[in-house]
């Protein structure tokens, strides 16, 4: 009779399992011996930066794969500095923890210094467009308006009214030569790393200096042909 370690109950010699509660009556068995894993070393002798895990060909990413493809689990990304793929879920790689969005930073282009040789030149003929050249718009734009509007107005008005409207063209016309002579050295202390001359608040005593002498320019003119 073979008794039931379960239930105690009695059972046929031959009987695989306990006709009282179903319990199994053949004996555990033992567990196989495999090959002995080697110890893990101490954590003084393991390497500081362990190798990422390698990943079958076809979870990294070839030299010309796209960055997002269509996986088994989804939308994936691929790794800029391991080249794996993980899903559009996780934040970082898989295999190397590399943030998601270092992809759109680590490969981005350095911006090129620019021309100062080129500046100067086109400066020579459009002040203020040197400044746009290097990448300077915003004062760049207001000395390229300031000149061609100073320099337009005095043109027009002496040869609109000769002589006599001399008193408001040459504010105008001095106007344009300052602003002209002064983009060309700040575009040459740019390129030497040095502060404009002509900043903004500069730049604004010079706009306010060349109307205020406009107007009374055109005040003694206005006087002038009265008499």
């Amino acid at each position: 009779m073979r008794r039931c370690p379960a239930c105690g109950a009695s059972n046929p010699p031959d009987a695989a399992w306990c006709g009282q509660c179903y319990a199994t009556l053949e004996p555990p068995a033992a567990p196989s011996r495999g090959p002995v894993a080697d110890p893990e070393p101490p954590v003084a002798l393991r390497p500081a930066n362990p190798p990422a895990p390698v990943l079958p060909a076809s979870d990294r990413r070839p030299a010309a794969a796209p960055v997002l493809r269509d996986g088994d689990a989804g939308l994936e990304w691929a790794c800029p500095t391991c080249g794996s793929y993980s899903s559009l879920d996780e934040t970082r790689c898989r295999v190397c923890a590399t943030p998601f969005t270092a992809g759109f930073t680590s490969g981005a282009p350095a911006t090129a210094p620019p021309s100062w040789s080129a500046a100067l030149a086109v400066t020579a003929v459009a002040p203020g467009a040197g400044h746009i050249a290097a990448r300077r718009t915003g004062t760049g734009l207001a000395r390229l308006l300031l000149f061609f509007t100073w320099a337009a107005g005095g043109v027009f008005l002496l040869r609109g009214g000769g002589p006599s409207t001399a008193p408001a063209a040459a504010p105008l016309l001095l106007g344009a030569a300052v602003l002209w002579a002064t983009s060309l050295l700040d575009v040459h202390r740019l390129s030497r790393g040095e502060p404009d001359l002509l900043g903004g608040r500069a730049l604004l005593w010079l706009v306010v200096a060349v109307l205020g002498l406009t107007m009374a320019g055109v005040a003694a003119t206005v006087a002038a042909l009265r008499i």
